[in-house]
């Protein structure tokens, strides 16, 4: 019975010895270790203010530093440091350094920095930086930076920067950046650049350049569009995939009389990019123009049916004196185009539309019927099948 009685005082007394050293609630540092309370793993700090660095295990409140502040347990709550902050643990709440914020566990808050942010584990919430961020873990949240963010896991969320966004993966993810966009493998959601970049689409791209391996359910609209298979839909001057073929198109008609072009086809659309001459409605001896169609086209066995809008850029020579600046003129037009295959590299077409012309400057449009006809000619593919 004795010997119980001891064993239970023992148990208290460690008891009690434990809770005391563990309720530290303030700590004041002038640098680690001249500090109020000596450092010790089982603190649990509510408040810690560091006049240069301060180092505490678990904080639950809030710490201030001035230089840097160094949390090698988890925090709940709210870390400011003037130049730098370190937490070894988790964190629940607010993490602002003047320069650098590092934190090797789990965020779930709000991080801040004028210069950098490293998160080595997950991250939900936001992230703000004025030159870049980064998760090495998933991201479920927001990324702000003026440069660069970084993630090299999943991505879930929005990415904002002025130069770039970066991840390894991203599902339902906004991409907007001043520059580029790259999602490693597939990219659910919107790309938003000058250049875009992903292996596989499920969304949109929309930049001067769109490049992809593959488009599953999606568009790319931009100047040029890339992708090596196609199943979505490519919107731009420039349409290059798998399926890509060019064609030679000569035809007649009574808007340009004589035109020659060159049709990138791809699965589901396509585009021309020709020259015409002369312009029908002048009485110059000297005229012509430059045009770009975009359309789509819905095949029905060797007929195809062929919708398309266009722009077309006239030039109208004065025939007494062809140094003078040429009078130019723009036409809006839209076509319906239904085209036969004779063989499997010529096809003949009829084409039917409308076109709204004016001069630069004006306000005023002509509108006329456009009928042409003519044949095309398939040249080669842009990308070998094997």
């Amino acid at each position: 019975m004795q010997r119980y009685l001891i064993i239970l005082l023992f148990g208290l007394c460690s008891f009690t010895g434990y809770s005391q050293k563990k309720a530290k609630p303030v700590n004041f540092s002038l640098w680690h270790p001249v500090a109020t309370i000596g450092y010790d793993s089982l603190y649990n700090t509510k408040f810690t203010f560091g006049l240069g660095q301060s180092k505490v295990h678990n904080l639950s409140g809030f710490g201030l530093n001035l230089i840097g502040g160094l949390v090698t347990g988890n925090v709940s709550g709210a870390t400011v440091s003037g130049v730098a902050s370190y937490t070894k643990g988790n964190v629940k709440g607010l993490t602002a350094g003047g320069l650098l914020n590092v934190i090797s566990g789990n965020t779930k808050g709000l991080e801040v920095s004028t210069f950098l942010n490293i998160n080595l584990g997950t991250m939900e919430g936001l992230q703000f930086a004025t030159l870049s961020n980064m998760s090495i873990g998933r991201m479920r949240g927001w990324q702000l930076s003026t440069g660069y963010n970084v993630v090299s896991n999943e991505m879930q969320g929005v990415q904002l920067s002025a130069l770039g966004n970066i991840t390894t993966k991203g599902s339902n993810i906004v991409q907007l950046s001043g520059i580029f966009n790259m999602s490693l493998e597939s990219m659910k959601g919107i790309q938003l650049a000058v250049g875009n970049f992903a292996d596989t689409i499920k969304g949109m791209q929309l930049g001067l350049l769109n490049i992809s391996s593959i488009i599953k359910k999606g568009v790319q609209i931009g100047l040029i569009n890339y992708s090596h298979e196609e199943t979505g839909l490519q919107i731009g001057l420039i349409n290059v995939s798998r399926s890509s073929r060019l064609d030679f198109m000569v035809y007649t008609g009574n808007f340009l009389y004589a035109n020659f072009a060159a049709r990138i086809q791809n699965k589901h659309s396509y585009s021309i990019i020709g020259i015409g001459i002369p312009y029908h409605d002048t009485d110059e001896e000297f005229s012509g123009g430059l045009f770009y169609r975009f359309g789509v086209k819905v095949p029905v066995k060797k007929f195809s049916i062929r919708p398309d809008i266009g722009v077309y850029i006239l030039n109208i020579f004065d025939e007494d004196d062809y140094q003078d600046e040429p009078m130019k003129k723009y036409s809006l037009q839209g076509r319906l185009s239904l085209e036969y295959i004779l063989r499997n590299r010529v096809s003949i077409f009829v084409t039917g539309g409308w076109s709204f012309t004016s001069e630069f400057g004006e306000m005023t449009y002509t509108g006329k019927p456009v009928f042409e006809t003519g044949l095309s000619l398939f040249l080669t593919t842009f990308i070998r099948k094997k």
